[in-house]
C-alpha cells in the first residue's frame, strides 16, 4: 500500500479528469449514436432528462464538497493517507450526485407507465429506510449529521419527484379525455 499509493493517487487523478474532461465528447458520441433511432417527442425527452440530470448530479455532488471537510475532519482524527484520501473524496462526491439521479429514474418509469404516481406515494415509508440506508453505506463517517445531509435531500427529492410524476399522469389523462 505504501510503496505505490502515490502512484495510485495520480492514475486515479489522471483517470478521474481524463473522464471529465472528455465527458462532452463521448456524451455526444453516445448522443449521435442514439439520436438517429429516436421520433421527434423521444429526443425532445431525451433532451429534458439529460437537462434535467446534469443540474441534479451537480447539486449532489455539490452538497458532497460542502460537507466534506466536516467530514474530513472527523476523518483525519487518525492520519490518511493520499489514496484513501482521495478514494473517500471521489465516492462520497459520486455517491451524493447519483443519489439526486432519483427523480429523473422516478419520472422515467412513470412516464413508461412502469411504476404510478400512487405506488410512489405509497410505498414512502420504504423510500425514506432505503434513503437512510444508503447514506449509511455511502457516507462513511458514522456521525448522525452526514447520514442526515445526504438522507433527507433523498427524502426531499423523492416527494418532488412525485409531485412531477402527478403532473405527467394528469396531463396525460386530460390528454384521453
Amino acid at each position: 500500500n505504501g510503496v505505490v499509493s502515490a502512484f495510485n493517487v495520480k492514475l486515479e487523478i489522471a483517470f478521474f479528469l481524463g473522464l471529465t474532461a472528455s465527458c462532452p465528447w463521448w456524451s455526444y458520441q453516445v448522443w449521435a449514436f442514439i439520436n438517429p433511432g429516436l421520433k421527434r417527442k423521444e429526443r425532445w425527452t431525451a433532451v429534458t432528462f439529460i437537462g434535467a440530470s446534469v443540474p441534479l448530479f451537480l447539486t449532489g455532488a455539490g452538497l458532497a464538497w460542502y460537507l466534506l471537510p466536516q467530514a474530513v475532519a472527523i476523518l483525519t482524527a487518525t492520519l490518511l493517507s493520499a489514496d484513501v484520501y482521495f478514494d473517500f473524496i471521489l465516492r462520497m462526491t459520486v455517491a451524493f450526485g447519483l443519489s439526486f439521479l432519483l427523480p429523473v429514474v422516478m419520472a422515467a418509469l412513470t412516464m413508461m407507465n412502469a411504476v404510478e404516481t400512487r405506488t410512489w406515494l405509497k410505498q414512502w415509508r420504504l423510500a425514506t429506510v432505503i434513503a437512510f440506508i444508503f447514506a449509511a453505506v455511502a457516507t462513511p463517517t458514522g456521525d448522525p449529521g452526514t447520514l442526515c445531509a445526504l438522507a433527507l435531500p433523498i427524502i426531499a427529492i423523492y416527494f418532488a419527484a412525485i409531485a412531477v410524476c402527478a403532473v405527467y399522469e394528469h396531463i396525460q389523462l386530460w390528454k384521453v379525455m
